[in-house]
């Protein structure tokens, strides 16, 4: 279930420098990329917990887990792409910073307000999901909290 939706952007510098002839002489070559993504946050529902009460009428959820990256689409764009004299990026090095770009991204993304943001537009999909279980004659009680163990008991709802 996708949740949330957000893009970042970031600059990324890289430089390497190489030495020859016994450091008698130095090559160097230097990168400045910029990255913009966009990032889907969303939980996988095969990890939920889920047990069913007909005698109660009761649908307890046990587990609900937590927000997870699904997608993250990646533009980086090369600026000052300066090669040495013997010190050349090769097309391994690009792909390396472009994975080294999408990871700080992805730390980006962690340290960022968007899994708080999933966990509260889940928070509101269940909620729908018990309005429409009390018209049914049902009640749904959610234990634990989003992501949390599911061996513990915090209320995710009241």
């Amino acid at each position: 279930m996708a949740a949330v939706e957000g893009e970042f952007s970031e600059i990324y510098s890289k430089s390497d420098v190489a030495s020859y002839f016994f450091d008698l002489f130095s090559s160097e070559k230097k990168a400045l990329v910029i990255v913009k993504a966009k990032a889907i946050l969303g939980f996988d529902l095969n990890k939920m917990i889920l047990e069913v009460d007909e005698s109660n009428k009761i649908l307890h959820i046990r587990h609900f887990p937590s927000p997870q990256l699904i997608s993250l689409e990646t533009d980086c764009q090369y600026y000052d792409l300066k090669h040495g004299s013997f010190n050349k990026f090769s097309p391994e090095d690009l792909t390396k910073m472009q994975i080294e770009a999408k990871d700080l991204i992805k730390n980006k993304i962690e340290h960022s307000q968007l899994p708080t943001l999933a966990i509260e537009q889940a928070k509101d999909a269940i909620s729908l999901v018990r309005y429409a279980a009390l018209a049914s004659g049902w009640n749904v009680q959610t234990a634990p909290n989003i992501g949390a163990d599911p061996n513990q008991s915090k209320l995710l709802l009241n």
